[in-house]
Formats: C-alpha cells, sequence, structure tokens
C-alpha cells in the first residue's frame, strides 16, 4: 500500500503509479465535496497511458455503485472488509 495522502495533484499520482507499477489504485472520499477529483484523476490516468495497468477502486461514506459505474470504476465497496475481499481475487489474477 503507498498511501499519497490528501489532495494529491494528478501528475504526482500518475507519477506514483509509474514508480511503483501497482495492480490497483485506489479512491477513498470522506466528504461528497472530494468526490469532485475522482475523475480528473481517471483523465490523468489514461492520459499518461495506465488506465489499461490497473484496476481502479472506490468507496467512502458519499460514494456510491452509479458512482463508480459513471466513471469505469472496476471495484467499489460500500466497506473495508468488502473492499479487502476483491482486492484479494485481484492480486490473486481470479477478479
Amino acid at each position: 500500500v503507498i498511501d499519497l495522502g490528501i489532495d494529491v495533484d494528478y501528475q504526482k499520482f500518475v507519477e506514483a503509479i509509474k514508480e511503483n507499477n501497482p495492480q490497483i489504485v485506489a479512491f477513498s472520499g470522506l466528504l461528497t465535496t472530494t468526490l469532485a477529483n475522482i475523475p480528473n484523476h481517471i483523465k490523468a490516468i489514461k492520459d499518461a497511458g495506465y488506465r489499461d495497468r490497473v484496476v481502479l477502486a472506490v468507496g467512502g461514506a458519499p460514494v456510491t455503485r452509479d458512482f463508480a459505474d459513471r466513471y469505469g470504476i472496476e471495484i467499489y465497496s460500500g466497506d473495508s472488509a468488502g473492499a479487502a475481499k476483491k482486492f484479494l481475487k485481484v492480486v490473486s489474477k481470479k477478479y
């Protein structure tokens, strides 16, 4: 797990993907206002050519399955236990 923290700019986000080659890129939104930046981060990932290399995940109190579907996010979970199970499927290549 590489925690980039909060309010990470798009370039730093993309650089972290390039440097660490993750299988999963997860977004967490605590407030509805934080959700507005997620589509911009996804666009930056696409523009950098990394979208097909990672599985996207999202969770947090204001997040819904509809939000995840709208932005092509493969993994959505309403709780951390559910997310962990889905993450295990990805890293074990059973996703």
